[in-house]
């Protein structure tokens, strides 16, 4: 009887703490809608390199078309996936690479997190991205113009931020 009671108390600990976690975790966009850009944060929720990445892909290619910069996509699982922190960690969050991106790409992030909360909206757009980039694992890259035509393809790159900027540099040619 004690071992049963020990461990149902356990559980139901355990239930409490999950439902606790998951219900304080601030969603994506905080009024269900996808905004225009956001400010993001990298790595640990330190403000390392603040970066203006977009969720909202309508919007990307607006911005696209109009700049003639191309779109870079990142395709994530950033709660879950321990590749795509690091990039994040190691890449994103890096000052070279916010000044590099900034000069030549629209930022785009479409996520999806196991544990933040985001808009049905935005849970349905990413959803059909996966599937229309053909996006089978975590992180990818992929690289378009405002027509969609997909120009170059990555992943996460080992060598911090330097060698990844030369990566994607290479990958343009």
């Amino acid at each position: 009887m004690g071992k049963k009671l020990f461990f149902l108390l356990v559980l139901v600990s355990f239930c409490v703490l999950l439902v606790c976690e998951t219900t304080t975790r601030r969603p994506t966009f905080g009024d269900g809608d996808i905004a225009a850009t956001r400010q993001s944060t990298f790595g640990d929720g330190d403000i390392a390199a603040t970066s203006i990445w977009t969720e909202d892909f309508q919007y990307a290619l607006r911005k696209s078309q109009e700049s003639e910069k191309p779109i870079f996509m990142l395709f994530t699982g950033s709660d879950w996936c321990p590749p795509c922190m690091a990039l994040e960690r190691e890449v994103f969050a890096q000052p070279e690479f916010a000044e590099y991106a900034s000069q030549n790409f629209i930022l785009f992030k479409a996520d999806r997190p196991r544990f933040i909360e985001q808009s049905e909206t935005l849970v349905e757009q990413n959803q059909e991205l996966f599937s229309r980039f053909e996006i089978v694992g975590v992180p990818t890259i992929k690289i378009i113009n405002y027509k969609e035509n997909v120009l170059a393809t990555t992943g996460y790159q080992a060598g911090g931020v330097l060698n990844y900027i030369n990566h994607i540099k290479e990958l343009l040619k």
